[in-house]
């Protein structure tokens, strides 16, 4: 087992989820105080549930950027973390893989970048996530 596959094993707590535009930050995509949970397991399997504010208070209009749940298989190549779903509550994602690249803060926590991509304004966008581990 890699270092780093070892290192995210277990449950993590969402403690931002920030979205970047050529490279400055630029919102919160599910506001801020986004909350969240992602589990990676030794046999290979990982689930992730994420939930703006507005979610959490019953208020708010079910949609992608309100609420996101997904999971199946998951490894480690280096520092990117592979997510090939099997089950998604967007269902154009199922059966795809999901990347994100692995880093930790100075603090120890679980910080994870999307890949980039360019946005139909013709802006490179980014989604960057800090995990902080779970406790039971």
């Amino acid at each position: 087992m890699s270092v780093i596959r070892g290192s995210v094993l277990g449950a993590w707590s969402l403690l931002s989820l920030r979205r970047f535009r050529n490279g400055e930050f630029y919102r919160y995509p599910m506001g801020e105080g986004a909350s969240g949970r992602l589990i990676y397991d030794d046999g290979g399997l990982m689930c992730a549930f994420l939930m703006s504010p507005e979610w959490v208070a019953g208020t708010a209009a079910q949609s992608w950027s309100t609420f996101l749940a997904y999971s199946g298989a998951w490894d480690v190549e280096g520092t990117t973390v592979s997510h090939r779903l099997d089950a998604c509550s967007i269902s154009d994602l199922i059966g795809h893989t999901l990347e994100r690249y692995i880093s930790f803060t100075a603090e120890g926590h679980l910080m994870l970048t999307t890949d980039g991509h360019v946005t139909a304004d013709g802006v490179k966008s980014h989604d960057e996530l800090i995990w902080v581990r779970a406790a039971a």
